[in-house]
């Protein structure tokens, strides 16, 4: 019986590091993927899963359109933060060192102090319990550092249900603020283009740097409230993605797993006077969210290595031809996977760095780390096809 292999892609977050992401994929699109018996070219990926911008990148490429995904990261480089946020509150400067971000003091105050203070000083001295009621009011209002109303606008000109094809399985997590659920949904799930793109957008909402989408009606009825970035539960896009083989493998498909994640493996130390900017990021993108990635990531592979020593015992001899590793009552499988990810800290920089030279920066070293992933020989620790 032949055997159809199939291609699935795992996203991770990572705001601007998703770069990184880009580079990666273009030495895929342009070299194909290399297993036992050749080389894979014309790469089509059946499964795709990302959350956070692992989950915008996803979009494009599930479209086929890995040309716009180009011309998006390509204006970024050459415009900056613009193309994806503003803020009234934070002065960003992408200078050629890098990214400088500050809050801009005067803007914080006019968002906080009732205007009514700002034509009289009367209303400060005699009423100042009307005023804190004001100022809470005010705090309580701002959902977000920055407004990435650029990158809505971008959605609504280049996604749209009508662009993924039925062939093709995309998710993109994110989580309700409101019930703390994750979810997984896909083109499918909706019924307008709009609530599709408010689902990407949602899901690259970093918390606290930029606000929840308020809602988004399913095609079930269902109005989902307050979502945000799927990477802050302890659910991974890798997870979705098994999930999904399982429902569709067929006795001959061989399924290969891609991850492309935007982290390294080690939180790197910071030297960082942190300001609730930066408080946000490093708890949410660089500490948790990537914790909860690698977590996942572990598990998973340990388990995948357990499973091919157990076939591998099989074929020698070693192991009963009837024996299975089991979880509750199920048979585990192994899947053939790839990991991608920088080795260090320095070849993807911090998360809100748009800067031109750290994008080109992030896009080479994704692509030369995937082209020594691919190549590199297959192991018993980690077998490829």
């Amino acid at each position: 019986m032949s055997v159809t292999r199939r291609y699935a892609l795992v996203l991770s977050g990572g705001g601007f590091k998703g770069a990184y992401q880009l580079g990666a994929l273009k030495y895929i699109m342009s070299n194909g993927i290399p297993h036992g018996e050749g080389v894979d070219t014309n790469i089509k990926f059946d499964i795709i899963a990302g959350v956070s911008v692992g989950a915008l990148n996803g979009a494009f490429l599930a479209m086929n359109r890995f040309d716009l995904l180009e011309q998006l990261w390509d204006e970024v480089a050459k415009k900056g933060h613009t193309e994806i946020y503003t803020s009234e509150i934070l002065r960003v400067t992408d200078a050629v060192s890098g990214t400088v971000i500050s809050p801009d003091f005067n803007a914080i105050l006019k968002k906080l102090l009732p205007s009514s203070l700002f034509g009289t000083i009367v209303h400060a001295i005699f009423d100042k319990e009307d005023v804190f009621k004001d100022i809470g009011k005010n705090f309580q209002a701002i959902k977000g550092l920055a407004d990435n109303t650029p990158l809505l606008e971008k959605l609504k000109s280049l996604v749209s249900k009508a662009n993924f094809p039925p062939d093709v399985t995309y998710r993109c997590g994110l989580v309700s603020l409101t019930d703390g659920q994750y979810y997984a949904l896909g083109p499918e799930d909706f019924d307008t283009d709009k609530d599709l793109q408010l689902a990407i957008l949602s899901s690259a909402a970093i918390p606290i740097v930029w606000p929840p989408t308020p809602k988004i009606k399913l095609k079930n009825g269902t109005t989902l409230k307050n979502l945000s970035d799927g990477g802050v539960r302890n659910i991974t896009p890798l997870g979705d993605v098994i999930s999904f083989i399982k429902a569709r493998a067929q006795t001959n498909d061989e399924w290969n797993i891609i991850v492309i994640n935007c982290s390294t493996e080690q939180s790197a130390a910071s030297s960082n006077d942190f300001g609730i900017a930066d408080v946000a990021l490093r708890v949410t993108d660089d500490l948790m969210i990537n914790e909860i990635f690698r977590n996942d990531l572990e598990a998973f592979t340990k388990i995948n290595e357990l499973v091919a020593q157990v076939e591998k015992g099989k074929q020698t001899g070693k192991i009963a031809p009837d024996f299975n590793l089991m979880d509750g009552g199920r048979v585990l499988q192994r899947f053939n996977i790839k990991i991608i990810e920088p080795d260090a800290l320095s070849q993807v920089g911090s998360t809100l760095d748009s800067s031109k030279k750290m994008i080109q920066n992030r896009f080479k070293n994704g692509f030369l780390k995937a082209e020594a992933v691919l190549k590199a020989p297959a192991t018993d620790a980690k077998p490829w096809a």
